[in-house]
């Protein structure tokens, strides 16, 4: 049987057609920092959930911002089905007495320790294809101009924020 090869996807929003997972989270996080990226989900979610009336930046940037996490969670996935590459860079810690990270609250210590564990979890659950769904009905809500019907994901939004912290581990012990 042929593997197949996710496609990646960054020339959507970058010059170059990078094929290197862990390239593409450094240039996650040379284009926006984490706090930008929970804040545009935390904007999404508030739209989609009617708390605010408006997303406050603009639908270019919105669109822009998830071909960026497009991506990422393929390079998240592909970081998941080769495990052997993950552990060759030493991105895992035995244990910690540094929380400076304390925000990255919604991974586990174990995930904490090792972001791998946090793709592998995540996963094991969902299909790629059905995170690829949530981002994309997530940034179509935010983008309505009224909520018409009641929104009910199949995936917890939670698991973008998890992939965004693990992404952040690793974009910090790759350095």
């Amino acid at each position: 049987m042929k593997k197949v090869q996710i496609p990646l996807e960054t020339h959507l929003w970058t010059k170059d057609d990078i094929q290197c997972p862990y390239s593409i989270i450094e240039e996650m996080f040379s284009t926006y920092s984490l706090e930008n990226y929970k804040t545009f989900l935390n904007e999404c979610s508030y739209y989609v959930l009617e708390i605010k009336k408006r997303y406050e930046g603009t639908a270019g940037e919105m669109v822009y911002i998830f071909f960026i996490l497009h991506s990422v969670f393929r390079a998240c996935y592909t970081i998941f089905k080769k495990p052997k590459g993950f552990e060759k860079r030493n991105l895992t810690v035995k244990k910690t007495d540094d929380f400076n990270d304390f925000y990255l609250g919604t991974l586990t210590l174990e995930e904490y320790l090792n972001p791998y564990m946090t793709f592998k979890n995540i996963f094991t659950m969902v299909s790629l294809e059905d995170l690829d769904f949530l981002s994309a009905d997530y940034i179509q809500d935010a983008l309505k101009e009224k909520q018409t019907f009641y929104v009910e994901y199949q995936i917890p939004p939670i698991y973008l924020y998890k992939i965004l912290d693990a992404c952040w581990l690793i974009f910090k012990r790759l350095q």
